[in-house]
């Protein structure tokens, strides 16, 4: 079963996308946490630097509760990865994911 969460949160005045449901929806990731890992395990850079990309953000969950997730904005999602010549994720299919969040405001 592919992942399909889009949590969001409205942050410093723009958006920001919790890491996991990205990963999920972009990659049909039944498992996002561990596609997470083993792409920051592969990439000694990423994980060195992930501190710098995410940050912790309280998203509700399906049972209500707020938590932590990490969180990235657009520029962490897009401009970041892409400038450290590590492009993870399809860019294309970021642009259809912002897009569907968008639709949801």
């Amino acid at each position: 079963m592919a992942y399909r969460r889009r949590r969001r949160v409205w942050h410093n005045e723009e958006w920001w996308f919790a890491i996991v449901d990205v990963v999920g929806v972009l990659t049909d990731s039944s498992d996002p946490w561990q596609y997470i890992k083993k792409m920051r395990s592969r990439d000694p850079a990423l994980d060195a630097n992930w501190g710098t990309t995410c940050t912790p953000l309280a998203l509700q969950e399906p049972d209500g509760k707020q938590r932590e997730s990490n969180c990235a904005n657009t520029e962490g999602l897009f401009d970041d990865w892409k400038a450290r010549g590590r492009v993870i994720l399809p860019y294309e299919r970021m642009v259809l994911f912002m897009a569907k969040c968008y639709d949801e405001s």
